[in-house]
């Protein structure tokens, strides 16, 4: 039998474990209210995030839309999601031409903060969009001293790319054992003193880094970046800033996107132009080669330049000629030694085994017709030094966008050469399968190899005015562009072994397609993930 003392005891404890129940109990409805609070206010913040970003986009660039536009349009949202009107712009933190930290939704009880870039992922193109109630009032808690708690829901909008790559270089990274050779750090440079390589449409993706000496400058436009596989501030990288803060953050490092250290960036391994049944000539002296001489002559041919200020551009001066080629095998080099002549080239395929020496001016697809496709082996060299001007699958004189450049050359087995995206191919360097397949060598050079991926057959400029349409595909070639016209000349694409840009002249280089709108997604991290962002 229990005694009185007893039995006063369990009364106790049964009175302490009834309050702990009711406590427990009242919490659980209270976080309940909260967390059906939360999905009201994510759902909210989402669509939000969703309507503003997608202003942050300008159709087919990649151009910055307007901020204040997308904070606009996502405070619209949320009020009429709340069915309420939306803030004036004087309301107290509602004004739409920065972030907003604390914009009350009149006639609901929810807060409003607004950052676009976003805190949490800095890209420029990312809109940040916190629902809060700052004292979410408890229904029972506070019998425990709980008032209100700030509960909130916070979402990020993101507009990604993906990269459309105006240059490629393969060269592997760190291609010795002990990972520290500098010399291989950089398979892009632009070195000299004012070479600038200004990039107005397209990534530069490199399967190690890039880099400037002198007063050399990359220069890329809107927001396309450098994609790198080596981490250039470590490994015995170095890199020399330039003379402007446009290329570099805040540690002096080229704005670019660290994707390594694997997977490489790909040979995209583009089709190969076609030569079966295609006739042969010695050089360009062969005259079975020549189509017409003569500004008169080639006029005649179908598929040369018609319009007036094209003509007048391949007039050639006092004492020199114009002659017309036809397409085909040349086995002997193809040499151009007057500065005075022209050779214009026919629409159609080249392969050059001899390789090219050119002085003068050499064209070809200067019309919005059938252009050029130039093939040269790896064991020769494209060598116009002392050319005048080198043009190529450009269009006409006056065309200053891909949209008016030359159609893709037709090689011998009537296929248009152009890569799986349609792009034009204007200059090939066949593959060398050695330097992709099997392991990447340790040491290159122990392996004492000079046919090692070592080729330099593509040099473009070297004084004369270079203007290339479509794409320099060359995976296994050190392509070097040398160009120091005061003009400033222009390439589409080049994928290399590795690439050097040099001379002192100005290279604008467009990726040669349309880069495409961005996919506008919400950061995981931010809307729903399990890390918290920032506020």
């Amino acid at each position: 039998m229990k005694t009185r003392h007893e039995r006063g005891q369990i009364l106790v404890v049964f009175a302490a474990g009834l309050i702990a129940l009711c406590a427990l109990a009242a919490l659980a409805v209270d976080v309940s209210s909260v967390y059906s609070t939360q999905q009201t206010e994510k759902a909210a913040a989402d669509a939000a995030a969703l309507a503003g970003a997608q202003d942050l986009q300008v159709p087919g660039s990649r151009a910055l839309g307007d901020p204040t536009t997308a904070r606009t349009h996502a405070l619209e949202n949320l009020a009429g999601r709340f069915g309420v009107a939306a803030p004036a712009a004087t309301d107290p933190g509602c004004d739409p031409t920065g972030d907003m930290t604390d914009c009350a939704l009149t006639g609901t009880p929810y807060h409003i903060a607004m950052s676009t870039p976003s805190k949490t992922t800095g890209d420029p193109r990312s809109l940040q969009v916190s629902v809060f109630i700052p004292n979410y009032q408890l229904s029972f808690s506070r019998l425990l001293g709980q008032n209100g708690w700030n509960v909130g829901k916070t979402s990020v909008a993101v507009l990604g790319y993906g990269s459309k790559y105006a240059v490629v270089t393969l060269q592997p990274p760190h291609t010795k054992h002990n990972q520290t050779d500098a010399n291989l750090c950089f398979d892009l440079r632009v070195s000299g003193t004012n070479t600038l390589l200004n990039v107005l449409s397209g990534d530069i993706g490199t399967n190690t880094s890039a880099t400037t000496t002198l007063s050399g400058e990359i220069r890329l436009a809107d927001t396309y970046t450098i994609d790198h596989i080596d981490d250039i501030s470590t490994g015995g990288c170095t890199y020399t800033v330039p003379n402007t803060s446009w290329s570099t953050d805040a540690n002096g490092l080229p704005k670019g996107n660290y994707i390594g250290p694997l997977p490489l960036i790909e040979d995209p391994i583009y089709p190969q132009a076609v030569f079966t049944g295609a006739p042969t000539f010695a050089d360009q002296s062969d005259p079975n080669a020549v189509a017409a001489t003569g500004l008169t002559a080639c006029e005649a041919l179908p598929g040369f330049p018609t319009d007036s200020n094209t003509l007048t551009a391949l007039t050639p001066p006092a004492g020199g000629t114009l002659t017309c080629y036809k397409p085909g095998i040349y086995t002997g080099k193809f040499s151009l030694t007057s500065n005075k002549d022209i050779a214009y080239l026919m629409p159609g395929a080249y392969r050059f085994d001899g390789g090219m020496k050119l002085g003068g001016m050499l064209a070809g697809g200067m019309t919005s017709g059938s252009g050029v496709v130039l093939v040269f082996p790896q064991t020769v060299t494209l060598d116009p030094n002392n050319t005048v001007a080198f043009f190529l699958n450009t269009g006409s004189v006056d065309c200053s966008t891909d949209a008016c450049r030359a159609a893709p050359a037709v090689d011998f087995s009537n296929t248009a050469v152009v890569t799986p995206d349609g792009l034009t191919i204007t200059i090939e360097v066949p593959r060398e399968e050695h330097c992709f397949s099997g392991p990447v060598p340790v040491d290159v050079v122990a392996l004492n190899q000079p046919t090692w991926c070592k080729g330099n057959t593509v040099t473009l400029g070297g004084g004369g005015l270079l203007k290339v349409g479509g794409v320099i595909y060359a995976p296994s070639d050190n392509v070097a562009v040398a160009g120091n016209s005061s003009t400033t000349g222009y390439v589409g694409q080049i994928i290399s072994w590795t690439v050097t840009y040099s001379g002192g002249g100005t290279l604008e280089q467009n990726y040669p397609g349309e880069p495409g709108n961005g996919v506008l997604r919400l950061d995981t991290a931010c809307s729903g993930g399990n890390t918290p962002c920032d506020p």
